[in-house]
């Protein structure tokens, strides 16, 4: 997180996550060097199985000199994936 206007997106998230599944589907990768951009679509499904919300996101990775991976959203995107 990196900003409490996030970390209050993805509590919304959760609380409304009890009764649902999620679903990832369309994963694709590019890689270049120690970058990579991680695409995907998420959908959620209600208790019937009934889909809710469906979102494209998209992650972008940096490997780091220290071995940690960096991970953040692209420029413009939010949590929900717009």
């Amino acid at each position: 997180m990196t900003s409490d206007a996030d970390a209050e997106e993805l509590a919304k998230t959760l609380r409304r996550a009890k009764d649902r599944r999620v679903v990832i589907a369309n994963e694709r990768i590019r890689t270049s060097g120690r970058f990579a951009v991680v695409a995907f679509d998420r959908s959620e499904l209600d208790a019937r199985g009934k889909a809710v919300t469906t979102v494209h996101e998209s992650l972008e990775l940096e490997k780091r000199a220290d071995g940690f991976v960096g991970l953040r959203r692209p420029a413009g995107m939010s949590l929900a994936g717009g």
